[in-house]
């Protein structure tokens, strides 16, 4: 009676957990891959581990995944796209792909008579300081406007806010290294290069200048080191900080404790997860801070433990359901000690993509404040 109680309780706190709406079939949708909280299926995941990893692993990783998948298992998982799911395949979540736009450019016909872009300097300079970036991109290519280096800038730049990255490192490239809007073109074009992840070409850029903006360059080389995870070329770079610039200040700090949580401090352990979750279920996965996974895993694996424990004590050991409880819940204890074991590889992936996600944002803002 006792185990029965137990184990009544563990399914009502895990059922209302998942969802106050939800009745007990839905439940077991959800926990057989049949929910919506991640992509691709369960199903689709274990063919895809099967194929790439071989069986123990594939059984091990869909059982601790068919745990996790319920809405609780998911609330405030640090993996969730904006989508409301956890993109995951048998190698961790899936990050989201940088969003971009792409303008036809060949299509814009410039209308009216050819003309210098002075005059309309200021309300190209409204538009992109009100959100307006695609404005900014019709109006620029579609007015005929004679060819200078301070018309490839602005088209450059229009299209950076409009966030068409690749389309806007060709128009910084066409302005002259004599034009007073080099430089401006040069760390618009680090920070594209740095968003579309093409590091090398961001430093050789750096490295060719010798202009006076020198503090922010090494700023700029010391961030594309820690991208590069570089911690030799992230140590000379940040020998040049002063701390004292308004626009660098607060950015050569945070570089600074990233560098030192990447290369000085200690990471987290994954065996030391797999031993706490052996211990009690999901305790692992708090180690890592995955709260909603510890604590579907402590439930759903309570849970079946107690209704195996009763069948059992009831029915004998040898009752063909003590026997399918018992595997079960044998199974999911042991996918809850694999999947603790990998979280704590998921957790300093996910950090350090949080991380660099920082950086890039960090290298784009002093580029802002001094070259409004």
């Amino acid at each position: 009676m006792k185990f029965r109680r137990l184990s009544l309780i563990f399914f009502l706190l895990f059922s209302l957990s998942c969802s106050a709406q939800q009745d007990f079939y839905q439940l077991v949708r959800a926990q057989l891959g049949l929910g919506n909280y991640f992509e691709p299926s369960n199903t689709v995941f274990f063919e895809q581990a099967l194929k790439e990893e071989g069986l123990l692993k594939a059984v091990l990783a869909t059982s601790d995944r068919v745990v996790r998948n319920s809405q609780v298992g998911a609330a405030q998982s640090p993996f969730l796209c904006s989508d409301g799911k956890i993109h995951e395949n048998i190698f961790g979540p899936v990050p989201e792909p940088l969003k971009q736009q792409h303008f036809e450019l060949d299509s814009f016909l410039p209308k009216g008579s050819s003309r210098p872009l002075g005059a309309d300097a200021a309300f190209i300079d409204y538009l992109l300081g009100n959100s307006l970036s695609s404005d900014a991109v019709y109006y620029l290519f579609g007015s005929a406007f004679e060819a200078s280096d301070s018309l490839d800038f602005y088209k450059g730049l229009a299209l950076y806010t409009a966030n068409s990255l690749e389309q806007a490192v060709d128009y910084f490239d066409r302005v002259p290294d004599t034009s007073s809007y080099f430089e401006k073109s040069l760390f618009f074009s680090t920070v594209c290069d740095a968003y579309l992840g093409r590091f090398q070409q961001a430093r050789s850029r750096l490295q060719s200048y010798s202009g006076s903006w020198q503090e922010l360059c090494q700023y700029e080389l010391a961030a594309l080191s820690l991208l590069e995870d570089d911690a030799h070329a992230y140590r000379q770079a940040a020998a040049n900080f002063s701390y004292s610039s308004y626009a660098l200040a607060d950015g050569e700090k945070l570089f600074d404790d990233i560098y030192r949580s990447r290369y000085e401090s200690r990471k987290k352990s994954p065996a030391l997860a797999a031993a706490a979750s052996a211990i009690v279920p999901g305790l692992g996965k708090i180690y890592s801070k995955c709260y909603g996974e510890a604590f579907a895993s402590f439930l759903c694996i309570g849970a079946t433990a107690a209704i195996a424990a009763d069948n059992c004590i009831k029915r004998g050991p040898q009752d063909w359901r003590s026997i399918v409880f018992t595997t079960i819940g044998a199974l999911l204890y042991v996918g809850n000690i694999y999947g603790s074991y990998v979280s704590v590889g998921l957790y300093n992936n996910y950090l350090e993509n949080a991380q660099d996600n920082t950086i890039v944002f960090n290298i784009h803002i002093p580029v802002r404040s001094l070259f409004p």
